[in-house]
């Protein structure tokens, strides 16, 4: 998926809706009482228990818990499951990994990645052992945790509540079912250009630009779908220039997060992105950043400086309640699993239920 480029862009300009966002969140809801209920038959079969409460730690480092050097963040496909893309280098050279874990964290196991071995790999999706890797142009896929891959090829099908979000090509939204890893695009093609997903509390959400003017890309919006992909909502964001960042656990407290004139700067918004207001501005060095919007209303910052934290709505951030570290990137799984994760050859994670309180994996 390719990255949005707001090099050059001017402010926002104004557009009119007439969303329905109540159907929205209904639907909304109603896909995530499917989710729960999905999740706990996984965690029934695997035998496993989910603890009641997490507190900031460091848990000590077992046999296999080396993963080697991150090329990429942390996905959660659930609960337990984790996966991740490192390499390991010794005198007989380097190879790629896909990274395994299958205890929330605590050991990992290192599988041969879908591709050649030149490829650019990214992990596109992630629902317990089904994931979605992109090696180049060439989506993979794989039902058993990275054991073995098939090439993914679209299927001619109607697509429903048992598909998860895959990946985003072009005007096409690709959707995954879960332990056959069949795809298939959604029925509307979703509305905007250069767009990517966003977590968004249950419904299908992009966030891109809805207009060209001249050879630039204006009018950075959300198009959101409660109803499977079969139609779209599209709403503006607060501006277009300087993006970083969209985040929401329930699909009505929205978030986004702007980089501009060295600070970060959040805006909310209370009604689905109907309307959005200023709320924090932090000071930052140089670098990206991130939002991660979470069911307790707890909502963290990723800065080049460290994690910050709001309780209050993004009206105000502290440093309390995680560890004094740099950027982080965020993932959420299916059935509400928080991870926070960094890159490179000291990579480290978090996992959290709540959102709230976070233990550090074995490093």
């Amino acid at each position: 998926m390719p990255d949005l480029d707001f090099v050059g862009l001017g402010e926002e300009t104004q557009q009119v809706f007439r969303p329905r966002f109540d159907e929205v969140v209904r639907r909304a809801r109603r896909r995530r009482r499917w989710l729960a209920g999905l999740s706990a038959l996984v965690v029934a079969v695997a035998g496993g228990g989910v603890a009641a409460s997490l507190s900031v730690g460091t848990a000590s480092r077992p046999d296999g818990s080396y993963r080697g050097s991150a090329t990429s963040r942390v996905v959660a496909g659930d609960i337990w499951h984790l996966y991740q893309l490192t390499e390991t280098c010794d005198t007989g050279g380097c190879r790629f990994h896909f990274a395994v874990s299958a205890d929330r964290g605590v050991t990992w196991s290192l599988r041969p990645p879908p591709g050649p071995d030149t490829a650019y790999r990214q992990i596109l999706s992630a629902t317990n052992t089904t994931v979605v890797v992109a090696a180049d142009s060439t989506r993979w896929v794989t039902v058993d945790a990275g054991r073995t891959w098939r090439e993914g090829t679209l299927e001619n099908r109607t697509t429903t509540q048992t598909d998860q979000f895959a990946y985003v090509d072009g005007a096409q939204v690709v959707l995954v079912r879960p332990g056959t890893g069949g795809l298939a695009s959604v029925a509307a093609p979703q509305p905007l250009r250069q767009a990517r997903s966003f977590e968004g509390g249950g419904a299908l959400w992009m966030v891109g630009f809805a207009r060209a003017r001249g050879i630039r890309s204006v009018d950075l919006s959300t198009a959101v779908s409660g109803d499977f992909g079969r139609s779209w909502e599209v709403r503006r964001l607060p501006r277009d220039f300087g993006f970083l960042d969209f985040s929401s656990a329930n699909g009505v407290d929205l978030y986004a997060l702007y980089g501009v004139d060295h600070a970060f700067k959040v805006f909310a918004s209370r009604n689905g992105g109907a309307t959005w207001s200023a709320t924090a501005s932090i000071p930052v060095s140089f670098g990206g950043g991130g939002l991660l919007a979470t069911r307790s209303g707890v909502l963290w910052l990723s800065t080049p400086d460290g994690l910050l934290r709001s309780t209050d709505g993004g009206r105000s951030f502290d440093r309390r309640g995680f560890p004094d570290i740099g950027p982080v990137g965020f993932d959420t799984s299916i059935d509400g699993m928080y991870v926070a994760s960094t890159m490179g050859a000291y990579s480290r994670t978090w996992v959290s239920e709540d959102g709230q309180g976070w233990v550090e994996t074995p490093r």
